[in-house]
């Protein structure tokens, strides 16, 4: 009769050897497929993420740009506006425009002539990877300067925005709708941006455009 000692015993070397490269090959399948089931999730997050950062920049920009006074044609990478200073937020319904003398509020007859305006300019920073909407008033404040205005205007003098981050964005400006070329003035124009970004390994790239337009001076 057989010892059971004999009828338990375990793997031979010869077997273990054999065994081994298929458990190998096995657990390097399964972590293969996890790896590549997680890397597309992240693409997909990721595209999705990065198409709402650009309809998001579309988004600002068209605002300003209803709101603003023209659009300077000095660049095809460098959205440029004749921006209005306002008390709040221009989004605000309470919001006045901000007169360029008194600093004042205008908050019964508004004359566009006597308001502050600022350079509004959205531009991509590859220092920072980042598309950035910058306000300024350079030569520009109400009563003259910056002390003079203290805080009456809502907007920011020099104070980069980021709209877009860790992204490399190209901005394409075509179809302008050109109300004075010896200014390089438009009321409207056609705005591209592209942006990419590393996303699990790969590059994640989308597009869109938007035609935007001033509401003060149509077009």
């Amino acid at each position: 009769m057989r010892s059971m000692s004999h009828l338990r015993r375990g793997f031979t070397l010869i077997e273990v050897m054999v065994i081994i490269p298929f458990a190998i090959l096995l657990v390097g399948g399964v972590i293969a497929a996890a790896i590549g089931a997680t890397s597309a999730s992240l693409r997909s997050y990721g595209k999705t993420r990065l198409q709402s950062d650009v309809l998001a920049a579309l988004d600002t920009m068209e605002q300003d740009a209803r709101i603003s006074l023209n659009i300077k044609v000095t660049s095809t990478n460098e959205l440029v506006m004749e921006a209005l200073a306002t008390d709040k937020n221009p989004l605000d319904s309470t919001r006045s425009l901000v007169n360029s003398t008194s600093c004042a509020p205008m908050t019964t007859v508004v004359s566009i002539a006597d308001a502050t305006t600022y350079k509004l300019s959205y531009k991509y920073d590859s220092a920072t990877s980042s598309l950035s909407r910058t306000g300024d008033f350079t030569g520009s404040w109400c009563g003259g300067t910056q002390a003079t205005q203290g805080n009456k205007v809502w907007q920011q003098h020099n104070q980069p925005e980021k709209i877009i981050q860790d992204a490399v964005v190209t901005m394409a400006l075509s179809d302008f709708n050109v109300i004075d070329s010896s200014a390089l003035l438009a009321s409207a124009v056609k705005v591209t941006l592209t942006a990419t970004r590393i996303v699990g390994g790969e590059d994640i790239t989308y597009t869109d455009s938007l035609y935007i337009r001033s509401a003060n001076l149509g077009g």
